[in-house]
């Protein structure tokens, strides 16, 4: 159990980075208002009170052996410490993946309403589009030299 611990640590991604940091935990930036850390550190996953997860393990399987029933007692202690911390890191975990989801669900309704707009953009009809550029910008020369007009008018020639 501890060599599969310690390759779940060792796990890389598509891209051939570490799936658990070493570090601090890689914060991703997913939209401009959007970064948060999906996974967390190895540190924050695999080690518990200063000791590894899987050396606790090994320290627990040398005890069983021994039948040294101190360090057995002290082991399994350990052991639901560890069990709690990893059902809370695994939680954790899933509840980034949700978020990542919603994140992938929100983008992809954003890309369907860019591919709308997009192509009612590239559908239209240029002439037609022209024709009505022109014809409003017709009625608002109108309208701007009917304005022009009615203001040049005096005080004189309102009351009269």
């Amino acid at each position: 159990i501890a060599d599969q611990i310690d390759g779940l640590a060792a796990t890389r991604d598509s891209n051939g980075e570490p799936l658990f940091a070493s570090g601090a935990a890689r914060v991703i930036r997913f939209d401009a208002d959007i970064s948060f850390a999906p996974v967390p550190s190895a540190a924050d996953t695999f080690v518990i009170g200063g000791n590894s997860l899987s050396t606790s393990l090994r320290d627990i399987g040398a005890a069983i052996a021994a039948s040294d029933m101190a360090a057995i007692g002290v082991g399994l202690d350990t052991l639901a410490v560890a069990t709690d911390h990893i059902a809370n890191r695994n939680a954790a975990i899933g509840l980034s993946g949700g978020r990542l989801e919603r994140i992938g669900d929100a983008l992809e309704a954003r890309g369907i309403e860019v591919a709308d707009e997009r192509s009612s953009v590239e559908d239209t009809d240029l002439s037609v589009a022209i024709a009505q550029l022109n014809a409003q910008d017709l009625t608002l020369g109108a309208a701007q030299a009917a304005f022009a007009k009615i203001n040049r008018q005096t005080l004189f020639d309102l009351l009269s």
